[in-house]
This record gives structure tokens, sequence and C-alpha cells, in this order.
């Protein structure tokens, strides 16, 4: 899509996310997918819950404070990606992988390509 970044700004994570190809995107698991889509309509409240949470380092406390909720909302949030996508986002793997799904979702969108 062009453009121009400032790559000191971008981490390698940024980075290879803004540069996922076709296959990459087909690898993000349907259900990852989906809930992504239909949060990003109803104005991508889980999606900022699960970066509030990493960024917290998993302390859903200090998460749900940065969101400006009261933590049984994070909780309650927390609940629903995982019954929606069937990733914990407790685990730090499932975390990663819907890091890496929301990284890809935004820098397809930037680069002209959403869905």
């Amino acid at each position: 899509g062009g453009g121009v970044a400032a790559l000191p700004r971008l981490s390698p994570f940024d980075y290879l996310a803004l540069r996922a190809d076709d296959l990459a995107r087909q690898l993000v698991d349907p259900r990852v997918r989906s809930m992504l889509e239909e949060d990003r309509r109803r104005g991508d409240t889980l999606a900022a819950t699960i970066r509030a949470f990493a960024e917290a380092d998993l302390n859903l406390r200090l998460a749900a404070e940065r969101l400006r909720v009261h933590h049984n909302t994070a909780h309650y949030r927390l609940r629903r990606i995982e019954e929606r996508t069937g990733r914990n986002p407790r685990r730090i793997a499932d975390l990663l992988e819907l890091l890496v799904a929301l990284a890809i979702r935004d820098g397809a969108e930037e680069g002209g390509e959403g869905e």
C-alpha cells in the first residue's frame, strides 16, 4: 500500500506483522479472525483488552485500571475471548497468538489490504 514508516519506532514484531503475506493471514485461526472482525464492528473492546492485558504483563487489575473498567469487567472480557476463540489469554502461547492475529489484522488494514 505504500507509505512511510519510521523504522526506529517499529519493533521487530510490528515490522513482521506489517510485512505479513497472504499465507500469514490464512494461518490465523478462523475463530480468532471471526472474533476480531466482530469485535472491530462493536468498537474493538476485546482487542483493547488483549493489548492492555499484555502491556500490563498479565496483571488483570492493572489492565482494568488502564482500560478504565472494573476488574470484573476485564475478567469477563478475557473469559469471552477464550469462549469465542478457544485461546486463553492467560497462557503466554495463546496470548501471543492473539497478539499476532491483531497485529496482522491491523497491519493489513494500514497497508490497504483490510478485510
